[in-house]
């Protein structure tokens, strides 16, 4: 979950003027964050979609799970992007799809690929390995796997996008504080 504060740096009138204008702004400013927020989940969703490897086209299991959940409304913006719990339940391995490293076992369980039943270190192999699929002989194989997974960094990519656009939200009130100072003083 990505947490955002506001904290004053510098002159605490502009916070105070930031502040104000923010309030008289409110259900605009509310709902910019929250379409924000609603990109961002997008943002995530093609981060793994796109460094897919298995089928394109159907959404996986991981990127279903990254939603949007408002929390509360009344009276501050709080919501979640991808609820941590529910991940670690029915996608415990999205650390890994994130992070990369290494498959931490020695051998695979036997199967085959779903696109080129044996494994070949000379056949880069693209398709999902199916634990306990045979093949038209009705062999089974395993394999060492060598090559790290590469991380997909799909948390960083919705932490960045957010925070960026957030910037861009803030500057714009900003403005409008500035031009009200202007007009009225």
């Amino acid at each position: 979950m990505v947490k955002v504060r506001l904290k004053t740096i510098g002159k605490p009138k502009a916070f105070d003027r930031l502040s104000s204008a923010l309030q008289r702004q409110w259900f605009l400013w509310q709902e910019e964050v929250f379409e924000l927020g609603e990109k961002t989940v997008e943002v995530m969703k093609d981060r793994i979609e796109q460094t897919r490897k298995r089928e394109k086209g159907k959404e996986g299991g991981l990127a279903s799970l990254i939603e949007m959940e408002v929390i509360d409304t009344t009276g501050k913006i709080h919501f979640g992007i991808g609820n941590i719990e529910k991940l670690k339940e029915q996608a415990p391995y999205y650390k890994f799809i994130n992070d990369g490293g290494k498959i931490p076992v020695k051998k695979v369980p036997y199967g085959i690929f779903s696109n080129y039943p044996k494994p070949s270190s000379e056949v880069p192999q693209t398709g999902r390995w199916i634990v306990g699929g045979k093949d038209e002989e009705g062999k089974s194989y395993t394999f060492t796997p060598k090559k790290p997974v590469e991380g997909k960094h799909f948390i960083e990519a919705g932490i960045f996008f957010f925070k960026r656009n957030l910037k861009e939200i803030l500057k714009k009130y900003v403005a409008m504080t500035r031009k009200e100072t202007r007009k009225h003083g």
